[in-house]
C-alpha cells in the first residue's frame, strides 16, 4: 500500500472547511465530521465525545493460562484513537490474570491491557487494523446528496481516521463538490 505522502500525490483530496464537512456514518446512528475526501479515501474526524463502532460483533479469542474462550463483543475506536474490544455484560469484569494472549481475526497479540468492560489494543492498534475486515458506510453530503462506501481502516491519527476505499465516491460527484467549493468559500485550500 503506498504511504500518506504518494497517496496524497497521485489522488487530489477535497478538504473541507469546518462549516461545509459531508457526515459518515457506519450505522446511520453515530456521523462524523469527514476532514478531506478522494476517489480512494476518506479522513474523518472522531470528536472527544464520541467513540466509532465497527460495523457488526466481532468474535475475539481469549487464552486463559493457554485455554481458549470465545468471546463476542464489540470493537471500537476510543476517543484517543485507540482500538478497543469492548466485553459484553455477561464477562464485564473477566479478570486479566492467566490472560496469555488474544487473538482475533485470526492473529494472536499479547500486549493489551484488560479493563472492567473493554481490552484496549493501544500498543497493537497498528497491527490489529491490519487485520480488520471491510467496513461499509455512507457519505451524507450537505446537499443531502448521500453515497454508498466500503473500505478499510488503514491509519488512526489521534482523532482523525484514514479509511481506504473500495467503493468509492464517483468522480464526477468530487469535481461537483470541488466547484461548490471554490464557488461558496473562495480561497480556501
Amino acid at each position: 500500500m503506498d504511504s500518506i505522502a504518494d497517496q496524497k500525490r497521485k489522488h487530489f483530496r477535497i478538504p473541507y472547511p469546518l462549516q461545509y464537512r459531508p457526515k459518515i456514518t457506519f450505522n446511520h446512528k453515530d456521523f462524523f465530521p469527514v476532514i478531506d475526501l478522494s476517489e480512494h479515501g476518506v479522513r474523518f474526524e472522531i470528536p472527544d465525545d464520541e467513540t466509532f463502532a465497527y460495523n457488526d460483533p466481532c468474535l475475539l479469542t481469549v487464552f486463559i493460562e493457554d485455554k481458549p474462550r470465545i468471546l463476542s463483543g464489540v470493537l471500537a475506536m476510543s476517543q484517543s484513537g485507540c482500538l478497543v474490544f469492548n466485553l459484553p455484560s455477561d464477562v464485564a469484569g473477566l479478570s486479566v490474570a492467566g490472560v496469555t494472549k488474544i487473538s482475533i481475526f485470526g492473529k494472536a497479540f499479547t500486549e493489551f491491557s484488560m479493563k472492567s468492560d473493554h481490552i484496549d489494543f493501544a500498543k497493537a492498534s497498528e497491527e490489529v487494523l491490519e487485520v480488520l475486515p471491510e467496513i461499509r458506510g455512507e457519505i451524507i453530503f450537505k446537499n443531502k446528496e448521500s453515497f454508498e462506501i466500503a473500505g478499510k481502516i488503514i491509519r488512526v491519527m489521534g482523532k482523525e481516521t484514514v479509511l481506504f476505499l473500495s467503493l468509492s465516491i464517483p468522480f464526477q460527484k468530487i469535481m461537483r463538490e470541488q466547484i461548490e467549493l471554490r464557488r461558496r468559500f473562495a480561497g480556501f485550500t
